[in-house]
């Protein structure tokens, strides 16, 4: 999978380069909401990364297992989890592998963080497909988020929100510049890093593969997966192809599901 090197080498910029307040203060009453409809009592992250959407979750009471290829991002989530007296399950797997990983069944699962798209080919991303859909209980719900695809390529390169933050007695500037090039895109992440008047440099590169609205319902069909909803963001707002920033799919896995 892309990206597992480029997150193992910045695990310790990875806390600092997120709002976390404001970050989960907009998408955790989606998940409420979401678990609540669907009675989910057991959940799995996928690609949790530093778990703070898992701890959230365990807070509801949920039985959670948080799972990412990157070993050092588990460290820091099994660090915060033990300090907030949370029970979160962590497991290193990556996306192909998850059934081998983790005990079925789950009532949800849940891939946000635009992480899907680190798979550079369709084949990968209908095998995680797969396997999400054989660990999912009948009826059970798959909550995916990407950046919406269609609105990337009309975007062109482009630089995502910077983030100004300090560590110590150093000042921190994180700039996510998005290189376009279809049908893959490169994730710039660039820290800027102030201490004793001298800024320093350090840049870290990861090839992504957009995936839009169409190729995701055909996959999802593929795998074991029914009826899909797709939103623009986490308030449900419709999904613009052309507008909305986010592609959010909420989709329920068959009686038949899928087989890996």
């Amino acid at each position: 999978m892309a990206g597992e090197e480029l997150y193992e080498r910045m695990a310790a910029d990875y806390e600092a380069m997120v709002d976390w307040d404001k970050r989960l203060a907009n998408e955790l009453p989606f998940f409420r909401q979401l678990f609540d409809e669907r009675s989910v009592r057991r959940v799995a992250d996928v690609a949790c990364g530093v778990g703070r959407h898992a701890i959230a979750f365990a807070k509801w009471g949920l039985g959670v297992v948080g799972v990412d290829p990157s070993e050092e991002l588990l460290r820091i989530a099994r660090g915060r989890a033990t300090e907030e007296g949370t029970g979160v399950e962590f497991v290193r797997s990556d996306f192909l592998h998850l059934a081998d990983a983790l005990a079925p069944p789950f009532d949800a699962i849940v891939c946000i963080g635009n992480s899907l798209p680190h798979l550079l080919q369709e084949r990968q991303v209908r095998c995680a497909l797969e396997q999400m859909s054989v660990l999912l209980r009948p009826q059970g719900v798959l909550a995916v988020q990407t950046r919406s695809a269609e609105r990337t390529w009309a975007r062109g390169d482009h630089l995502l929100p910077p983030r100004l933050t300090t560590r110590g007695s150093s000042k921190l500037v994180f700039l996510r510049m998005v290189e376009v090039h279809p049908p893959t895109t490169t994730l710039h992440v660039i820290r800027l890093d102030k201490e004793d008047d001298r800024w320093g440099i350090d840049v870290k590169s990861t090839e992504l593969r957009p995936i839009g609205l169409d190729e995701m319902e055909r996959l999802l069909g593929e795998t074991g997966f029914g009826r899909a909803e797709a939103y623009g963001d986490y308030q449900r707002d419709e999904f613009d192809p052309l507008v909305s920033e986010d592609l959010l799919i909420v989709a329920t896995r068959t009686d038949e599901g899928g087989g890996a």
